[in-house]
């Protein structure tokens, strides 16, 4: 869904909106450390990912063994655990790299993606928007 790592362990039950497929994220960002937040779309996919029960079994939706997540360094722990036991060396923010690149392949605009992301700046969403060979072969043989 494009969350930064801190989004999603600091992501409570009450900024899910249930009957509207989205939840609000927000992060401290820029010099004042100012809480920014936007409304996240979520399709079936990430939905899935969040634990469903009644009463919720936390305020947050990801636990760190039961508990909320108190850093990122717990959220990097746990990554590294599962990236090294399948050989890939690769950060969370992958994950964003990855949302990014995908919407870009499906033709949606640069300002989407920033604004999904969370981002004002177009500069940095071209940082996260990744080019395949794939991509590059499409391009060159749309000239014919």
């Amino acid at each position: 869904m494009g969350a930064r790592p801190i989004e999603a362990m600091t992501l409570q039950y009450d900024a899910v909106d249930w009957s509207n497929n989205t939840c609000v994220l927000g992060c401290y960002k820029g010099r004042g450390g100012i809480l920014r937040t936007r409304r996240m779309p979520l399709n079936e996919l990430a939905l899935d990912t969040i634990p469903k029960s009644q009463p919720p079994p936390s305020t947050h939706v990801f636990l760190n063994q039961g508990r909320p997540f108190e850093s990122n360094k717990q959220v990097g722990y746990h990554w590294r655990k599962v990236t090294d036991k399948l050989g890939i060396n690769k950060s969370p923010y992958t994950l964003r790299h990855t949302f990014a690149t995908r919407l870009a392949r499906n033709g949606t605009p640069p300002k989407v993606i920033a604004d999904l992301l969370g981002h004002s700046d177009l500069k940095m969403v071209m940082r996260y928007m990744n080019t395949t060979y794939e991509d590059h072969r499409s391009a060159v043989t749309s000239l014919q």
